[in-house]
This record gives structure tokens, C-alpha cells and sequence, in this order.
């Protein structure tokens, strides 16, 4: 990278496995439309992709993985969110830039267990790698606090005692 100016930071969004953390959502395609993906993985229970997920090979491929295969070789593993998070600080390191997880989430239709244990992971990988970071959003489909009811949902406490 032969940018010189060193006030530059690298920001990228982290969603991964973008089955977990967008399952549901109705402006992605259809096959993230399955529901009751857990993190990490493999669920204790075969969670069925719908037909436009089994119908995709992209998709396809990720359920095999998902339901099947135990630790590091799992899509929704803790040990790939690692390796995910290791490339971006040798990356980072290389070209001597700091980095920051610019938005990163769980969508709402994901259980708050996972959704919790997901959000762990990442902060946890972001501060061991000394990345900043920002969780997208505060109170909507991926949100920290719901402004009906004006309860925080736990999100808030992993985020702030980072």
C-alpha cells in the first residue's frame, strides 16, 4: 500500500456467517431466509435450509459444513471467526494500518443467546487484535435498546466492558 498519508484507517464490516447474522432478513436474497441458525456451530438440533437455500450451492455448502462438522472446519465456528480476524491483523500489521470493525451485527431474528455469544467473539477478536469497533445498530432490526419498550437487550453491557 503506497498511500502515505498515515491518518488513514482501514474500516471493513464484519458479518460472518452472514446465514447467522442476516438470517431472516427480508432485503437479502431468499436463500438467507432460513431461520434458527445458532452460534457457534454445529447446532445441537440439523437445522433444514429452506429450498432457495438448498438450492444454492453457495448456501448448500454452508449447511453441510453448519450442521455437520465439528470445530475449526465448522463456518460458524469460533475458530474461524479467529482465523478471519488473524489474516485482517497480519494484513494490517503488513501494511501498517490500524484497523476498525466499522459495523458489525446480528440481525434481531437470530436468537439473543447467540446473538450474545456471537457479539462476545467479536469484540473479543477485535480487542486482542487492537481493533476499534462499531456494532451496527442501536435500536432497530440489529439493535442494542428497544425504544418501545426502552429496554436494553445485554448487547450493551458486551460492547461497553470490552
Amino acid at each position: 500500500m503506497c498511500i502515505r498519508d498515515r491518518n488513514i484507517i482501514v474500516s471493513v464490516h464484519y458479518y460472518d456467517p452472514f446465514f447467522f447474522t442476516h438470517q431472516g432478513a427480508d432485503w437479502v436474497g431468499p436463500e438467507v431466509h432460513t431461520l434458527g441458525v445458532v452460534w457457534p456451530g454445529p447446532p445441537p438440533k440439523r437445522v433444514e435450509p429452506t429450498a432457495a437455500a438448498w438450492n444454492s450451492d453457495w448456501s448448500r455448502r454452508f449447511f453441510e459444513k453448519y450442521n455437520d462438522i465439528q470445530g475449526s472446519e465448522n463456518p460458524a465456528s469460533p475458530e474461524t471467526m479467529e482465523k478471519d480476524f488473524k489474516m485482517l491483523a497480519e494484513w494490517s500489521k503488513k501494511n501498517n494500518r490500524p484497523i476498525n470493525i466499522g459495523e458489525f451485527g446480528a440481525y434481531g431474528k437470530a436468537d439473543m443467546e447467540s446473538r450474545k455469544r456471537w457479539t462476545t467473539a467479536v469484540v473479543k477478536n477485535a480487542v486482542a487484535n487492537g481493533f476499534s469497533f462499531h456494532y451496527w445498530e442501536f435500536c432497530s432490526g440489529f439493535g442494542v435498546y428497544d425504544d418501545k419498550t426502552g429496554l436494553w437487550n445485554g448487547l450493551e453491557r458486551i460492547l461497553t466492558e470490552a
